[in-house]
């Protein structure tokens, strides 16, 4: 990362779970951390608790699965700070029946909705301010169940899975086009 003095990072899922650790941790690391998601009670509680703390944070409620709402929130955090240097999606969703007997396709497709397709959504929307600014970074939280195939799960492991490879390739396609290769879009 830059050597800024002020640090933005974005978190996804930031009211509860691993989003609000994550958030409260950047938070006492210096960063000024913005956290997103559906639950406008839970968020303002992350947030008091985050201030509370002597740390710095706003609060932008969002739906992941919906792209324009990103879209909106990346427009106003750029507008406000000038730059993203940190997204950490951590939005997602979990099933209580997520064998392969009782898994309602209901289910599986909010799964999809929110932990695959939110992903993509707020990578992409971030995407652009990172590669203008020439610097940022995208965590993706996922489970263990990617890469640990388990019968009785069979709808997590399959979602888990899916994320792995889009966010390698996210990686991948970062370092090409840092790399300046012009057929691909890069910096050179």
């Amino acid at each position: 990362m830059s050597g800024r003095t002020e640090r933005i990072a974005w978190v996804t899922g930031g009211a509860s779970g691993i989003g609000q650790a994550g958030a409260e941790t950047l938070a006492a690391d210096g960063w000024r951390v913005v956290i997103s998601g559906r639950r406008p009670d839970a968020l303002a509680a992350t947030a008091e608790k985050i201030r509370a703390s002597g740390g710095a944070v706003d609060v932008f409620p969002l739906d992941v699965t919906n792209a324009d709402e990103i879209a909106a929130v990346t427009s106003a955090i750029l507008a406000k700070y000038g730059r993203i240097d940190l997204l950490v999606n951590s939005a997602g969703l979990n099933l209580p029946k997520r064998s392969w007997e009782d898994m309602e396709l209901k289910g599986w497709d909010q799964i999809v909705d929110v932990n695959l397709n939110g992903l993509l959504y707020c990578m992409r929307a971030v995407l652009p301010a990172m590669r203008a600014q020439k610097d940022g970074c995208i965590i993706n939280v996922a489970s263990w169940a990617g890469t640990h195939t388990l019968l009785q799960h069979g709808g997590m492991s399959k979602w888990s899975a899916c994320m792995l490879p889009l966010s390698s390739r996210g990686r991948d396609s970062y370092h090409e086009e840092a790399a300046g290769s012009p057929e691909r879009g890069g910096y050179g």
